[in-house]
């Protein structure tokens, strides 16, 4: 049918774009670094390619994941990890890239249902107050809880699971996250972030990736060190 010959049209634009070959030296560059390590800050305007390169790069990472473990022998090791923004619409297009990108470097083959979680902000924070992490917090135009007291209050809840040990927090935490318009969120939502991604074995660091735009940061918000 025409809706099925649209898709597959759509589906072909999007992986040329990721194609290696369609990007500039530098977005290769930075797309096929290994990060694993500790926060990295990618920064740059708006149309110079960040989610493009986020997404190879993210796909990269669970490409390195899934041969890493078929180089072991005990049993596999789930991995997942995250990619953040505060814009809802703009996640369809993060999970649409990230997967066009892994069936560009594997040969066409689909990547892992739960390998990644892409989603925004505050369907993150509403997901998680479903285990019992916090409650859930909304945020209202006149009075009431603002984007900031949202945020410290996350942080507060999380830092409180911390000083109990951290059991619920362990079971939740991300392999890696990626940040798009990464000038959109708190220095508190950062740092709410960084608790949920898993520390590198090597550093100590949690692997959180951020993709900043200084000229879109209409907020004024600090960035991130």
């Amino acid at each position: 049918g025409r809706k099925g010959r649209e898709g597959r049209w759509v589906d072909y634009f999007d992986e040329r774009a990721v194609q290696d070959k369609q990007l500039s030296d530098e977005q290769q560059r930075l797309a096929s670094q290994d990060w694993r390590g500790g926060p990295r800050l990618v920064r740059g305007v708006a149309g110079s390619g960040k989610t493009v390169v986020l997404a190879t790069n993210l796909a990269r990472l669970i490409e390195r994941w899934g041969k890493e473990q078929l180089a072991l022998f005990d049993a596999p090791v789930e991995r997942q990890a995250l990619a953040v923004c505060v814009n809802r619409t703009l996640v369809p297009v993060i999970n649409k890239k990230v997967r066009a990108a892994y069936r560009q470097r594997t040969g066409g083959n689909d990547m892992p249902s739960k390998a990644v979680e892409a989603t925004h902000i505050n369907k993150l924070m509403y997901e998680l107050s479903k285990t019992g992490l916090w409650e859930y917090q909304r945020v209202r135009e006149e009075g009431g809880n603002s984007a900031e007291d949202r945020a410290r209050y996350y942080l507060g809840a999380i830092k409180d699971e911390i000083r109990r040990g951290a059991p619920l927090l362990e079971s939740l935490r991300y392999d890696a996250i990626y940040v798009d318009e990464g000038q959109d969120l708190l220095e508190a939502e950062y740092q709410v972030l960084a608790e949920l991604c898993k520390q590198d074995e090597k550093t100590a660091e949690p692997n959180l990736f951020i993709f900043y735009d200084d000229a879109q940061n209409m907020y004024g918000r600090a960035r991130p060190k």
